[in-house]
């Protein structure tokens, strides 16, 4: 639940306790992708399970994270966030990496971001691989 609460509180830029339509487009541009107003709106309707709400507090941001969590072992979650950061990419870009980790409210200096990155065999200014991906995901959690 800390985990939640943290990205809810990452993606609730403005912190009044409620992620808004554009709150939620902002975090999907972090990621590089997009949603239509129409989209936003659908997301925000299915979270809350009201067509006339305009934001999502944390109870319905839990019930929207659990139901789309459920039914995912952790390596298919890791394989989809892997697929969304990397785009269009043949791999994870470094600088990519890092922009999403300061775009998520962890900036790293460089000595930092070498610890991060330290036992993963990767080329300075290459691409991770989804297993080194995961490799270092996996560093992250121990």
């Amino acid at each position: 639940m800390a985990q939640f609460r943290t990205t809810f509180r990452l993606v609730d830029t403005d912190g009044d306790g409620r992620v808004s339509k554009d709150e939620v487009a902002g975090m999907l541009d972090k990621l590089g992708q997009s949603a239509t107003d129409e989209e936003l709106s659908l997301m925000v309707a299915e979270a809350t399970g009201s067509a006339e709400a305009d934001a999502i507090d944390f109870d319905s941001f839990m019930g929207m994270m659990g139901d789309a969590l459920a039914d995912k072992e952790p390596e298919d979650m890791l394989r989809d966030a892997y697929g969304v950061f990397k785009g269009d990419a043949d791999g994870l870009p470094l600088d990519r990496l890092r922009e999403l980790l300061a775009a998520f409210g962890q900036p790293l200096s460089d000595k930092e971001f070498g610890e991060l990155i330290k036992d993963i065999d990767v080329a300075p200014g290459g691409s991770l691989s989804l297993e080194q991906f995961s490799q270092l995901m996996g560093a992250a959690k121990a």
